[in-house]
């Protein structure tokens, strides 16, 4: 079998839900389990499969049962939580230049707080 272009836009992408919130790694499959039950419908097969470092894969068969319907709303979505997202800045952590250490972070971020060392 063979994934057309169209096919990874329509089937697998809509899926994804690591374009909205990067990398979770082991989380990466439940998020994405989580984001489909949002929307199965009874019957609906759903096959999902994880890899990870080292020799260890999984992959697990569901069928989405009755009742699915009835209990959405309970909790938010995966969505609602991708949407109200924020972005975390930690001025400790060195930019992606090798060069910058941690001290010199911490004066750059003192000087943009108004501190002085």
């Amino acid at each position: 079998m063979r994934l057309t272009e169209q096919d990874i836009e329509k089937k697998i992408k809509p899926w994804l839900r690591v374009l909205d919130t990067g990398n979770t790694y082991a989380a990466s499959t439940m998020i994405s389990l989580a984001s489909l039950f949002d929307k199965a419908k009874p019957g609906d097969q759903v096959l999902a499969v994880s890899y990870g470092s080292g020799a260890y894969s999984n992959a697990t068969w569901f069928e989405v049962q009755d009742g699915i319907e009835e209990k959405r709303g309970r909790t938010p979505t995966v969505m609602d939580y991708v949407e109200r997202k924020s972005e975390i800045r930690n001025r400790y952590l060195p930019r992606l230049d090798p060069r910058t250490t941690i001290k010199n972070q911490e004066k750059i971020g003192d000087s943009a707080h108004g501190r002085r060392n």
